[in-house]
């Protein structure tokens, strides 16, 4: 009896404490399933009536359709719907017979004229989904206006039933205002969006209370095949928001942005702050292989600091091709725009043209900005652009880096810098690089020498900028083939070195980068302030200097690209029968044109046109009656001067301006009847003077520049009596080699080491009489006919 009477006191306690926690704990309600059985426009049923009965509880509530014979089925409001104030999951997939695209159509035809001044649905709640929905024909298919955390996922927004036609006039598709923290897409094709057009809007503040939303994975401007351009005005407009993500480095995430006809992304107003545009493909369509367009800018900041565009990694990169402009920053932010990573004018494989009828990237008052980086991931692929790669225009538009990018195969310059729009044409670098404009105009380097061999690519060259110490960074680029305008582009990056120039703003610089496949080389420089250059000139690897000769009785230069026998590779007449030669790197372009020095007058006068390479670029008097010209740059600062050899007492007379005037330096060296060379003649990118002494066939070369009497640090035996010595580096090492021309028979002896011994090659090339010289000429194409000179064996030519 006990026992019995225990068990039941065991069971009434567990009971109670079972009752008694059921009382404790909270209890929870979950939100109703409201079904949508018709398409009357109120009553049980409607959606109006769903949305009504939703709207009254603050639970997640959930929409469904079920409607006729399922199948695509429309709703068409005869007014505006009622706005969403509570969490609430209107999800048009469950309407029967849906296999991936929406059934449920709701059209606002009736409303009033197309839709206009009313909006599909009005989210002013949080946490809602809009799911698998057709709404068309609205001034806005959805807006967000307040509240946070919606969802808007797997619907047309704008379109036909098809997704790849416009339905209405919309202002807008789909609108966030003062809302943040909104997805619209996501990362798979359930949750993709078709989408006429997009838009973030903060009213107050500083653009925080419009952060936060995503819009990933969406086809926006382009149908719901991928392929179609549903042509609105703009893709993506971010006006005054800050802090929001338009695509994602997350694989999926990515939107097809395309078929606007002004701008694909548009980021306006300084408190539209730090958004994201990431892994899009902008102006092509879903598959990043056709390209599509948008017609003004793919990507359009407009005085909004911060914005990032692509990253490091492969997922963050947008693809931005076939638009009117690849991307554009204009108007003065206060802080700068990172543009990382990005294919801008290719395809999604990066090889393939698909270019921006324009400029890749297009900067107009715009400063402090980023394009690639300093890190691995970081360089953007500029390519196959109609215009320039980088055009940045304006006083105002400096500290514009442009770092480890491939810049190349774009329709003008790789990167152009001027002082107004448009910007065309490169920009000869200034002494002391005051000129304003572009990033400053900063100066670009000049590439005396590249030398390769399978271990290295050696480059030297000297760098000229403000008058003072600073450290700049250079870089350096390999490429298959030189940009027409002579300044290169950067089809691959292959390193870099900072310079520390002196006082004057001068620097000389070795740098040994990898070994390369392709010939030509090309380098930008970067101050401190983060102001890059221009490409600078291209030069060849091996770069060698090749024979010319001057032929009084024809007052003609013959010269040829090869140090061999053959035919001259270009001839133009210029200069007079008494003239002596000259040839020289007049601007610091890295090639050389000629001149001639009137001994009877002491004039030089040099041409430095490729247009019209018998005009004359500068005249000017050094010198007196009877001396000699030489050519070399005594300062380093990769343009040359010139100089004369005075016979009758060995004094030098050097001078770096191509204007009438003073020498800057005066030096003795020499005896009365030597001859006057100049050459770089221990590699550090200053020429110094020497003399070729034909009593002893012996030159006598000194390293120094001065004013003063030197003696030669260097004595080299080389040539017969009666030989004419000029001076060439020959292998492109850097360093000046000699050689003797004899006139007897037109034989050419050239010697790389400055050491006496035999040469390290003769050929014939020229006539009795002939001057010889030696230069980096300018290649040019020339007709058959002017080919001058041929040679074995020799021959003088009539006169």
């Amino acid at each position: 009896m006990r026992t019995r009477r225990a068990a039941w006191l065991s069971v009434v306690v567990i009971l109670l404490t079972t009752v008694s926690s059921l009382f404790l704990a909270p209890l929870r309600v979950h939100g109703a399933t409201i079904p949508v059985t018709n398409t009357n426009d109120s009553g049980v049923g409607s959606l109006r009536q769903a949305i009504l009965d939703a709207n009254s509880t603050p639970e997640l509530d959930t929409i469904t359709f079920n409607i006729g014979a399922g199948g695509l089925q429309t709703i068409t409001p005869q007014v505006a719907l009622p706005d969403i104030t509570a969490p609430v999951s209107i999800d048009g997939t469950t309407q029967p017979g849906f296999a991936g695209i929406p059934l449920i159509q709701i059209d606002g035809t009736t409303v009033t004229t197309g839709g206009l001044g009313i909006n599909g649905l009005t989210l002013r709640g949080n946490d809602s989904t809009i799911r698998g929905l057709i709404i068309s024909y609205f001034e806005r298919s959805i807006l967000i206006k307040t509240g946070s955390g919606n969802y808007v996922e797997g619907s047309y927004l704008g379109t036909d039933a098809t997704g790849n036609t416009i339905a209405g006039q919309a202002t807008v598709s789909l609108w966030i205002e003062d809302s943040s923290n909104n997805t619209i897409g996501g990362l798979t094709a359930a949750h993709r969006n078709i989408i006429v057009r997009v838009g973030l809007h903060s009213t107050v503040g500083d653009g925080t209370n419009t952060s936060g939303n995503k819009i990933q994975g969406n086809y926006i401007g382009v149908g719901a095949d991928g392929n179609t351009k549903l042509g609105t005005s703009n893709g993506v407009i971010i006006f005054g928001a800050s802090g929001n993500f338009v695509g994602g480095s997350d694989i999926g995430a990515g939107n097809v942005i395309s078929g606007a006809q002004s701008d694909g992304i548009i980021i306006t107003s300084s408190l539209a702050k730090g958004n994201y545009i990431e892994g899009n493909y902008i102006g092509t369509n879903a598959t990043g292989t056709i390209a599509l367009g948008n017609g003004g800018y793919g990507i359009f900041i407009d005085t909004a600091p911060d914005t990032v565009i692509g990253g490091t990694t492969p997922a963050a990169r947008n693809v931005i091709a076939g638009n009117g402009y690849g991307i554009g920053l204009i108007g003065d932010t206060q802080g700068k725009t990172i543009i990382q990573g990005n294919y801008i004018g290719t395809d999604v494989t990066g090889l393939l043209d698909l270019g921006n009828l324009n400029d890749g990237i297009k900067i107009e008052h715009n400063r402090n900005n980023q394009i690639g980086g300093t890190v691995s991931g970081a360089g953007n692929r500029i390519m196959f652009n109609h215009g320039d790669g980088v055009n940045i225009a304006f006083n105002n538009s400096t500290g514009n880096q442009i770092l480890g990018n491939t810049i190349f195969n774009n329709g003008d310059l790789g990167i152009d810098l001027g002082t107004n729009a448009p910007v065309s044409g490169v920009t000869p670098n200034d002494p002391d690089d005051t000129d304003v404009g572009g990033n400053g105009l900063q100066n670009f380097p000049v590439l005396t020498h590249i030398i390769g061999n399978a271990t290295l690519t050696r480059i030297v060259g000297t760098f000229n900028s403000l008058a003072t110490v600073q450290t700049y960074r250079l870089e350096f680029f390999a490429n298959t083939a030189c940009d027409v305008s002579g300044n290169g582009e950067g089809e691959e990056y292959i390193g870099f070195i900072n310079v520390t120039t002196d006082a004057l703003g001068k620097a000389i610089f070795n740098f040994d980068a990898p070994p390369t496949s392709k010939h030509f080389i090309t380098a930008t420089a970067t101050d401190p302030g983060g102001n890059t250059s221009e490409f600078s000139r291209c030069r060849t690897i091996g770069d060698a200097d090749t024979i010319g000769i001057f032929r009084p009785s024809r007052t003609a230069f013959y010269l040829r690209y090869d140090n061999t026998t053959g035919f001259a590779n270009n001839t133009v007449t210029f200069g007079a029968a008494t003239d002596f030669p000259v040839a020289g790197d007049w601007d610091g372009d890295g090639r050389e044109t000629y001149g001639v020095y009137r001994p009877t007058t002491g004039e030089f006068f040099l041409t430095d046109n490729a247009a019209n390479p018998a005009a004359v670029t500068y005249s000017f008097v050094l010198g007196s009656p009877g001396d000699q010209p030489i050519v070399g740059d005594w300062d380093g600062d990769g343009k040359d001067g010139v100089g004369v050899f005075r016979p009758s007492n060995g004094l030098i007379y050097l001078k770096n301006n191509l204007t009438t005037g003073f020498a800057d330096f005066t030096m003795v060296l020499g005896l009365p009847g030597d001859i006057g060379v100049a050459g770089d003649w221990n590699g550090d990118g200053v020429s110094s003077p020497g003399v070729y002494r034909p009593s002893n066939q012996v030159f006598y070369l000194t390293n120094s520049v001065c004013t003063c009497a030197v003696i030669a640090d260097l004595e080299v035996g080389l040539g017969l009596a009666g030989d004419t010595p000029f001076v060439g580096d020959w292998n492109g090492d850097g360093l000046s080699g000699l050689g003797v021309y004899r006139a007897s028979n037109g034989l050419t002896y050239i010697k790389n080491a400055l050491t006496t011994g035999f040469a390290d090659r003769s050929f014939v090339y020229g006539s009795a009489d002939d001057y010889p010289l030696a230069g980096h000429w300018i290649r040019v194409v020339v007709p058959a006919f002017q080919a001058g000179e041929t040679a074995p064996p020799f021959q003088p030519e009539p006169r």
